[in-house]
């Protein structure tokens, strides 16, 4: 989870010193290709949502609102679902 975190810090904050060392140090943290791609999706869903809840001036949910989300994702989660046709 460390060697996530801070692979997603990094990502955030200063994506131009990412290298392939960093790929490197999330698989010797035994951490599969497909999840270090879903972390870098979700990285990406947030900040544009960030941005476009700036631009928007979009409405801060409540405290209820903030707690029914935690509590739907804790139980579905992140996972991406790709779509077979």
């Amino acid at each position: 989870m460390r060697a996530a975190l801070g692979y997603l810090e990094k990502l955030t904050l200063s994506p131009q010193e990412l290298t392939v060392a960093n790929i490197h140090t999330l698989r010797n943290a035994n951490i599969v290709d497909e999840a270090i791609t879903e972390i870098a999706y979700v990285s990406f869903l947030f900040s544009t949502m960030d941005r476009l809840a700036d631009t928007f001036d979009f409405d801060i949910p409540t405290a209820k609102q903030i707690k029914a989300t935690g509590q739907f994702l804790h139980k579905r989660g992140y996972k991406l679902t790709k779509m077979i046709r």
